[in-house]
């Protein structure tokens, strides 16, 4: 069994220990072994959080953000509940790749994304579905205020201003909610 214990510095670390029962003489022994597995945790870890999120931006990825969509779906159907996906594409982001470079849309979409979601935060799922382009998932009390929502991420979107080597970008944004 892999268990999670707590150094005395207050840091984590996993263990794995393996016991087996023994009779010796009359008596029941355990016998057993504790090896300090923290490392390969952390990358089992580790792995699992690259499989759900997306790498540039950290929020979550197509892959994920399709897998909530079927689970959500089935809940909605199955529990009488609502669900509502918004849909986001940005506009003008294809004029900051084209004359600053791929470099400069990476950063955008970081510092955009990060803004986003803290308007998604604690109430549903943002995630990042293609270059430019995200999904956000409501569920329950807040599918019932995704206009709201979107309006949310509609005015971040034109407050955001990127700047990269002296020049102003500002975005749009299309979004389409159901």
């Amino acid at each position: 069994k892999e268990i999670k214990g707590v150094r005395h510095d207050g840091g984590e670390f996993w263990f794995s220990i393996s016991v087996q029962m023994r009779e010796e003489g009359g008596q029941k022994l355990l016998y057993g072994s504790i090896i300090d597995v923290t490392e390969k945790k952390q990358s089992s870890i580790s792995l699992e959080y690259l499989a759900t999120h997306d790498s540039l931006t950290g929020i979550y990825n197509r892959r994920e953000f399709e897998k909530r969509l079927r689970e959500g779906l089935k809940n909605a159907q199955q529990n009488n509940s609502e669900l509502t996906l918004l849909y986001m594409d940005l506009d003008q982001f294809k004029v900051v790749n084209d004359t600053c470079g791929h470099k400069a849309g990476d950063v955008l979409i970081k510092q955009l994304s990060q803004q986003l979601n803290d308007v998604v935060l604690n109430k549903g799922m943002l995630a990042r579905l293609g270059g430019d382009e995200f999904g956000v998932l409501l569920e329950q009390e807040y599918a019932q205020s995704a206009i709201v929502t979107a309006n949310k991420l509609l005015n971040v979107v034109q407050d955001f201003r990127f700047i990269w080597e002296n020049r102003i970008f500002t975005l749009g944004v299309s979004i389409g909610l159901v």
